[in-house]
């Protein structure tokens, strides 16, 4: 025996490893159970060894794919098939692997649905070089506590939602090729706008220039990690592009519609605007989107047709001016509420407010809906001009005057006669 090469078993034919796997040797420890996890005949293995903790073996006989072959095995830590055995990994294959760090798979097409759900797996080390398809799911929950770069260079279908939903997203950096940057009808792949938390998605070969069509005042540092500003925005980051500082202010290329996110700026003090004038991107607010934003002046919303959101506008110390040209449905709840500074609004295409708490408790002294018909949920008294600046100055289309049985709108019977309100019909 002592003749023969170290990648001789028992003096038979030479075969040498050709596949690595960390972490199992406790539990997985004969060629019959390495087979038997990967579905192949004990035949294809051949020189199986273990080293401490881990193990590797040659597998022969072609190709072979994986699916829920170690889900739930809390002690796998990499997989390297050296030789590109491996060409689909499928449904749950590490699924709740929170200990894998790494998989090197270079020929590997195809990422299966949940594959590596609430795994720890890396992008460091690991190749996704072949990568072409990626399921639902794949990486949802990822538990990776360390910042980390994955790369999929030849990466041309998501299919299914969330994909990348890394439960510890801002430690992750995720590069798809440009192609998916246009290739949902022009707009980016819908899983890299949304669902990725704060992962910084890149896309390859792009060099970023200094168009934009979104600017935030007094954002141009706070938001240095591209990631973060897109989770405040409430849009995964491969929706961004172009992010940069002038003079103190952030400027962004804004490339799909987007919601902004439940509590995106919420007690932020450094934003001092909010400008969506020129492409009107933001589509509706969150919750508490900019509640406690002291230091905000205005904000431009262009592209909200129906206003909503908890709260998502107040407790604005400084905040003057809301600009909404397009809203024609006012659905939020305390719009405006415990803004001082906020004393003048004129929405000329809303044509109703239909949340009973949209307007109370504000410090409005001049309200202009021209073509508004609709005030509450009823044409009596719904409570949604209560607590109202006193003598204030509402304008609302003469509709409202007559629409309760004869006689004007409850509501601007109470704001009226309790808050001595100036109501203008036009």
């Amino acid at each position: 025996m002592g003749s023969l090469s170290q990648n001789t078993v028992f003096g038979r034919a030479k075969y040498k490893a050709n596949t690595f796997i960390g972490g199992v040797a406790a539990t997985i420890n004969t060629p019959a159970l390495i087979a038997s996890k990967l579905g192949i005949n004990v035949s294809r293995i051949k020189a199986f060894r273990i080293v401490e903790n881990d193990i590797q073996f040659a597998v022969i006989g072609g190709t072979y794919t994986l699916s829920n072959n170690f889900g739930g095995n809390t002690a796998i830590t990499y997989y390297d098939d050296a030789d590109g055995l491996v060409t689909i990994t499928s449904i749950y294959t590490f699924k709740d692997t929170s200990n894998l760090e790494y998989v090197r798979m270079k020929n590997n097409t195809t990422i299966g649905p949940s594959c590596f759900q609430n795994s720890g797996i890396r992008g460091t080390n690991s190749d996704f070089s072949s990568v072409t398809s990626i399921g639902n799911a794949a990486f949802v929950g990822g538990t990776t506590n360390i910042a980390t770069t994955f790369t999929f260079p030849s990466l041309s279908t998501l299919t299914g939602i969330n994909v990348f939903g890394f439960a510890n997203s801002n430690n992750v950096t995720i590069n798809v090729p440009l192609a998916l940057m246009t290739s949902n009808s022009g707009k980016p792949d819908a899983n890299l706008t949304s669902g990725v938390g704060s992962s910084i998605i890149n896309y390859i070969g792009r060099i970023d220039d200094t168009s934009y069509n979104t600017e935030l005042g007094g954002l141009g540092a706070y938001y240095a990690n591209k990631g973060l500003l897109a989770k405040a925005l409430g849009i995964g980051s491969g929706g961004l592009v172009n992010v940069q500082n002038v003079g103190g202010n952030l400027r962004v290329k804004v490339l799909n519609n987007y919601v902004l996110g439940d509590f995106g700026f919420r007690g932020n003090t450094s934003i001092s605007y909010f400008d969506d004038s020129m492409a009107g991107l933001a589509i509706n607010t969150g919750v508490l989107s900019f509640e406690g934003c002291t230091n905000i002046v205005w904000i431009k919303l262009f592209g909200i047709i129906t206003l909503g959101g908890f709260r998502a506008i107040s407790n604005c110390t400084n905040l003057n001016n809301v600009e909404l040209p397009n809203m024609t449905t006012m659905a939020a709840d305390w719009f405006g509420r415990s803004c001082p500074k906020f004393k003048i609004a004129s929405y000329p295409k809303c044509e109703k407010v239909t949340n009973n708490i949209s307007l109370i408790n504000t410090s409005l002294t001049n309200l202009n809906l021209p073509v508004c018909t609709q005030i509450g949920t009823t044409t009596g008294e719904d409570g949604v001009l209560t607590g109202i600046a006193t003598g204030s100055t509402l304008t609302v289309s003469s509709y409202l005057k007559t629409v309760n049985s004869g006689a004007p709108d409850g509501d601007l019977v109470y704001a009226g006669n309790v808050r001595g309100a100036i109501i203008n019909y036009t």
